[in-house]
């Protein structure tokens, strides 16, 4: 992929890239008790950091194409 400007913070990605992740939000996450589905506590941080660690998992070698 390329492109002649990068999105902040300096980027540049296809929204289609992160349709891994929408999905994982969508089904998992969405309209559902953070405490009762989330492996850590739900504190500002460490969701966070879960969410992260799912991204880097599922979606970022998709995005590493360019």
């Amino acid at each position: 992929m390329t492109a002649s400007d990068l999105e902040g913070p300096g980027f540049v990605t296809g929204f289609g890239t992160l349709a891994p992740f929408k999905a994982f939000v969508d089904t998992g996450l969405d309209h559902r008790n953070p405490h009762e589905i989330l492996p850590v506590e739900p504190t500002s941080e460490l969701p966070t950091r879960f969410l992260a660690g799912w991204f880097i998992k599922h979606a970022q070698p998709a995005s590493n194409t360019m």
